[in-house]
């Protein structure tokens, strides 16, 4: 009985410890990983005070925000070959696989095509 309490003492001992070296090592980031996040936060830090606030946080989502779109809309009127301001099953799927694999989600009101509005609610669906 004895030895079965050390045993169990013993295993206990080594789990634990275990666990807490594991808990106290932090992945240390390489130099390109660091260098990626102080661009990064000195982009989001406006006034370059060391802390990103509110009022930088919210113009930092703006911003991005605004520029998902104009990309958004970039990819549309290349992948519109036609320019008549919707996409076709075989424009999407020349556009992006994933789209023409989704179109028949995507096209709401279903008369065959998709437009950037369609397409926009997908996304907004998507991330909700």
């Amino acid at each position: 009985m004895t030895s079965r309490k050390y045993l169990i003492g013993a295993a206990a001992l080594f789990l634990t410890s275990g666990l807490a070296q594991a808990a106290n090592q932090t992945p240390v980031p390489d130099a390109k990983q660091k260098a990626f996040v102080d661009d990064a936060f000195a982009k989001v830090d406006i006034n370059h005070d060391g802390h990103i606030d509110r009022a930088e946080w919210s113009t930092f989502i703006q911003t991005f925000i605004k520029n998902q779109n104009v990309e958004l809309e970039k990819q549309f009127a290349a992948a519109d070959i036609n320019h008549d301001g919707k996409l076709t099953k075989s424009e999407s799927t020349q556009a992006n696989p994933v789209l023409g694999q989704n179109f028949e989600k995507i096209d709401v009101n279903k008369d065959g095509f998709l437009t950037l509005e369609e397409i926009r609610a997908s996304i907004s669906k998507m991330q909700k």
